[in-house]
This record gives structure tokens, C-alpha cells and sequence, in this order.
């Protein structure tokens, strides 16, 4: 159960809509005022109750907590607090935002430096936190990258200046003859994908447990399901399991939770998957079954009874520990192979 959500200065407070929580919310915020010397600002505190919250109930809580209701809470860091299963309100958002900017600098700046400066820091920022929550519309995308395109090359008495690079080329990296700008669509799938990733690696972390229990509470996030009526963060996440796709690989520790036929652990292949015919093997076969009686080292002759020869010698050159911790997840195309 989720009851609370902290962020700088934002807080939401989750509870039932009965007199004991209500009581017990506003002597926890009084002990705060106490303890710390701080006040709360009620003319900022609103409440809003789920529909099918009876009138005398809602009256109840406001007169308890000292709050006016409000039909939706208006922002909770820069988004709408509710959202639902349409994503123009985000979309609407943003746009406003970008426009705003944008007509603001109009005219005001000539410098190519001094525009590359504020679409990097400030205009690409905009839809950051929407991105690492939700998939956009690529239309939508598209519209943002129209954006700065017209900003960055200009007008003259209301007419476009000539494009002289296409968008593709301005974002590429300054080694390779661009300046860098986002593509809005794959950065858009690249913080997903970092979420994605977060429900890989972290386990008992909220966000993990609550979309676990949700949507794949008897397999892993990889093998999940989209299911039915998914919310646009759920299903923005699970579009991102293609990248983790590119690079995901299982680290063997001790091997017993890494199955041999149906998991990535090869490295330096291209699927990082068994490609060898099972024949015989059990298809249940897990990667401790290929090690030594002792643990230390693999069992060669089995491996060579079972995989084709470039697998072989994969496999004989992943080093295994000694001190056989669990199996976890990696990523392949990182360096230090545990970040993305």
C-alpha cells in the first residue's frame, strides 16, 4: 500500500476517507509542527476524495483536517495528478510549456551558441519527466522536434530560414559533425528503458512491488504480460523491454536461478542465448548443472557433450566465484556491466 509520496517541497498523503485517519493525520502534522518548528501551510494543503465519497464524509474531513477540496490536485512535480488512459493532458502540458519558452526567446537571441545552450538545457528538459513515466505519442514527439528545429534555424519577417542539416544530423554527437540535440522518440524509449531496467535490478523497491503485484505476480518482468486495461506507465514500460533487449544478460554467481535453454547468459553473442540443440537436457536445466562437484569451475566434459564449440568456449571462459553469490542481472554493453 502506498501512503505517502515525497519530493522536495511536494508531499501527497494517501489515506481512507474515515474520521479516526483523518485525526491521525492532523496530530502526526501537529507533533512535525513541534518537533520542528516549521508550520503547515494550509492555504496550499487541498484534499480530493475518490468518486463515491459521500458529501457528509468529505465535509467530515475537511472540518477535521482544516482543508478545501479540490476536484484534482493541480500538478505533482510539473504533471497533472491524474492522468487516466489519455495522454493528451500530457501532451497539452508540455506543449504550453515549450510554447511559452520558446515565443519568450523569440527575436531576443541571434547566437547559435546562446540557442544551443537553452534547447539543451532548458528546452530538452521540459518533457523529461514525462518521458521516464510515459510513452508519447511519436506524433507528438514529432511536434516537440518541430519546435526546435524552427527555433534553432530561425525567421525572417515570419518567414522559415532554409533548413541546411536535417534533424538526424544535429543529433549526432560533436565528434561526428552534429551539436547533440535529444531525438525526442528514442529518448523517450531510453528512460523507460532505465525504468525498465529498475524493475529488473530492484526488487523490492515500490515502484517494483507495486507493478509486480499488479501485472506479473507469478513471473519476472521480462516474460510479463501486457494484461488487461494496463495504465500508460505500465504499458510505456513494457514497450522498453526491447531495450533492455539489446544488452541484458544474466551475471552467473552460483547458477541456480539462471535456466540454461530459456534465459540470456552467453556473453559476446548476439542473443547472449543457447542456440546448441537440447536433445537430451532436461529443458528445466539450470546453469549450476554445468559446474564441477565443488562449485569452483565448470564441468568441460559436459559442456562439450551438450553445446556447439563457439558456445564451448563461451561458457569455459565466464569466470565463476568462489564465494558463489546469487545470479543477477547485467548490462552487456556497459563497461562496469551493472548500470544502464
Amino acid at each position: 500500500m502506498v501512503t505517502h509520496l515525497f519530493f522536495a517541497d511536494d508531499s501527497i498523503l494517501f489515506l481512507k476517507a474515515k474520521e479516526r485517519e483523518a485525526i491521525c493525520i492532523r496530530e502526526v502534522l501537529h507533533e512535525y509542527e513541534q518537533a520542528s518548528g516549521q508550520r503547515i501551510n494550509f492555504d496550499k494543503t487541498t484534499v480530493s476524495f475518490s468518486k463515491g465519497t459521500r458529501a457528509d464524509r468529505k465535509r467530515l474531513i475537511e472540518n477535521i483536517l482544516h482543508v478545501r477540496t479540490v476536484e484534482v490536485q493541480e500538478r505533482y512535480l510539473g504533471l497533472p495528478t491524474v492522468v487516466g488512459h489519455s495522454k493528451k493532458i500530457i501532451s497539452s502540458v508540455i506543449r504550453d510549456k515549450l510554447s511559452k519558452k520558446l515565443q519568450n526567446w523569440r527575436g531576443e537571441l541571434s547566437s547559435k551558441a546562446g540557442k544551443e545552450i537553452l534547447i539543451k538545457a532548458i528546452v530538452q528538459s521540459i518533457p523529461t519527466y514525462a518521458m521516464s513515466i510515459f510513452k508519447l505519442p511519436s506524433n507528438f514527439c514529432d511536434e516537440l522536434r518541430s519546435f526546435v528545429t524552427k527555433f534553432w534555424w530561425g525567421s525572417k519577417n515570419g518567414k522559415k530560414k532554409i533548413p541546411w542539416l536535417p534533424w538526424h544530423k544535429l543529433c549526432q554527437p560533436k565528434c561526428r559533425g552534429g551539436l547533440g540535440f535529444r531525438d525526442f522518440n528514442k529518448f523517450n524509449m531510453a528512460l523507460l528503458g532505465k525504468q525498465a531496467w529498475r524493475l529488473v535490478t530492484e526488487n523490492e523497491g515500490l515502484m517494483s512491488r507495486i507493478m509486480k503485484s499488479r501485472y506479473f505476480p507469478d513471473s519476472s518482468f521480462m516474460e510479463a504480460g501486457l494484461g488487461s486495461n494496463p495504465s500508460n506507465t505500465w504499458r510505456g514500460i513494457w514497450e522498453a523491454r526491447d531495450v533492455l533487449q539489446l544488452g541484458l544478460r544474466r551475471r552467473i554467481g552460483n547458477g541456480l536461478s539462471t535456466r540454461v535453454w530459456h534465459d540470456p547468459w552467453i556473453p559476446a553473442t548476439q542473443s547472449r542465448r543457447v542456440i546448441s540443440s537440447r536433445n537430451e537436457a532436461r529443458e528445466d536445466m539450470l546453469v549450476a548443472e554445468l559446474f564441477e562437484e565443488n562449485g569452483t569451475g565448470w564441468c568441460t566434459e559436459q559442456i562439450r557433450h551438450i553445446f556447439l564449440p563457439f558456445e564451448q568456449e563461451r561458457i569455459m571462459n565466464i569466470r565463476l566465484s568462489l564465494s558463489r553469490p546469487e545470479d543477477s542481472w547485467c548490462w552487456e554493453l556497459e563497461k562496469m556491466e551493472s548500470t544502464l
